[in-house]
Parts: C-alpha cells; structure tokens; sequence
C-alpha cells in the first residue's frame, strides 16, 4: 500500500487491487550470492491466513536452465479464501475450490535436469501424498519420470464442483521414459480403496497400465 504515495494512480490498476490491503510479516537469515543462496530461516505470513517457513539453498537464481533448489518446507499454511485473496477473481475457474484449509510439509530438491520431492498434504478436504523422481522433464523424448502418489478420504467433488463426485482413496504409480507416444516406454498402476460417484461406493479397483514402443 505504501506504494500510492509515490504514484497514488496506482490504485486504479485492478492487477493491484488484491494486495492493496495486504500486511507481511518476513523473517530471513539469508547468505551468499544469487549464484549459491543459502536460506538457514525464512518465515513469510500476511493478514489473511498464509503462511510460508522454509529453509535450505537455492544455486543459479538468475538462470531457470540452471536454476536448483534443496528446500525443506517446515511448513505451508493456507487455504481457499487466504489464496484466493491475493489473486484477481477470474484467475482460478469458479467451479475449482481449494481446500478450506490446508497444510504442506516436505522438500523440494534439484532442478529442471533432476528434480526429487516428497510432499505431505493434509486439508479439510482430504490428505495427500507425492513422492516424485524427474529427469530432464522439459525434454518430452528424454524425460524420465517415477512418482507414486497416496490420497485419503479426498473429497473430489468439492474440490472439482462435480456433483457426481464424492469421496475418493485411492493409491498409484508411474514410471517412465518419454512423454512422446511414438517412443514412450511407461508403466502405471491405481488402486481406489473408495470411490464415491453418483450416490454410489465402488470399493477394491486395481487396474495397470503400460505402453512400451
């Protein structure tokens, strides 16, 4: 907000709008270069509800073909309405909601040519969990993938506005190489302990998937 009095035209952009009133709290232990930083504390909340603590490093800030990161996410508290008021309003679609609240843990390390995490997410609308190892992701022919992913009690359709939709818990897999069909070579698996779809529970569904060219 400070910002007006140096150009108080500035209200008038609607890009703005949603932070005007916004109030930051950042605490930062920060050392070295944008070549190789290092982030021994870094807390970030605000006036709404979100709230970001991480530490760890980040190499090549300047250059995203080198950019990487070792980030430990303590912790990530947010939610529908807290995300939703720093943006403006046709950002995200009216029938997506986020969780009322949520809260991330995990890591993040490496970069666009290796990239490992483990993210554990935990909300009013159900748990998450993401496991992921990527290799030169951005390359469709040569990119490597292996990620598994472990959903509890999520309500899809709160989430989604799809009222046929209700509870899913669910589990899977893929591992592969190529996102190019003429050369991919992938496996998947899923198995939905519950799906709840137009008042009706499916239990125990296992299906496997693979392509190889």
């Amino acid at each position: 907000k400070e910002a007006l009095y140096f150009d108080p035209k500035l209200i008038n952009e609607s890009f703005l709008k949603p932070i005007l009133n916004k109030q930051l709290q950042i605490e930062a232990h920060l050392n070295g270069s944008l070549a190789a930083l290092n982030i021994p504390h870094l807390f970030i909340s605000d006036n709404v509800g979100n709230l970001l603590q991480v530490n760890g490093s980040i190499a090549h800030v300047t250059d995203i073909k080198k950019l990487s990161a070792n980030l430990n996410i303590l912790q990530l508290h947010s939610g529908n309405k807290p995300v939703r008021s720093w943006l403006q309003p046709n950002m995200l679609p009216k029938n997506f909601q986020l969780p009322k609240q949520f809260f991330l843990t995990g890591f993040i390390k490496g970069g666009l040519a290796q990239l490992q995490t483990s993210l554990q997410l935990n909300s009013t609308s159900g748990n998450l969990q993401l496991k992921a190892r990527l290799e030169q992701i951005t390359d469709k022919n040569k990119a490597h993938y292996d990620a598994t992913f472990n959903t509890t009690d999520l309500h899809a359709g709160e989430l989604t506005g799809d009222t046929s939709l209700g509870i899913i818990s669910a589990n899977g897999s893929l591992a592969g190489h190529s996102f190019n069909p003429d050369i991919m070579d992938a496996k998947a698996q899923l198995q939905i302990d519950k799906l709840e779809y137009n008042h009706y529970v499916y239990q125990g569904i296992n299906m496997d998937a693979s392509i190889a060219k």
